[in-house]
């Protein structure tokens, strides 16, 4: 059905710092509404993937089935506010984003903080 966008999420159960919180959620927003924005482009997006893997770094694969590549991966110069975000968010992470063309795929790495004692 036109308009409608189904959304996955898997993975492990990871349980992150506040700290961690509030850039993870900015970064998730972002993605969303760049895949809704390339969508109006005619991208037309309707599936959205989201998959959450814990390990000595935290790794999100975020892909959507549109036709139009994402552009929020490193490298490229962030031109928009939107991309610019992301990429600080990152950053305070430690983390790094790429992009993985086969699957239309952005995935973020950044190392697990321990929990303070």
């Amino acid at each position: 059905m036109p308009g409608k966008v189904k959304i996955s999420i898997e993975g492990d159960s990871i349980a992150l710092e506040p700290d961690m919180v509030v850039p993870c959620g900015l970064i998730m927003s972002e993605l969303l509404t760049d895949s809704l924005k390339r969508a109006s482009a005619g991208g037309s997006p309707d599936e959205i993937s989201i998959v959450l893997r814990d390990g000595e770094r935290i790794m999100i694969t975020y892909a959507d089935n549109s036709k139009v590549q994402p552009e929020m991966a490193a490298g490229n110069k962030p031109e928009n506010f939107s991309r610019q975000l992301v990429n600080m968010l990152i950053e305070q992470l430690d983390g790094t984003i790429s992009n993985d063309m086969i699957q239309n795929a952005v995935i973020i790495e950044f190392p697990l903080k321990k929990k303070h004692a």
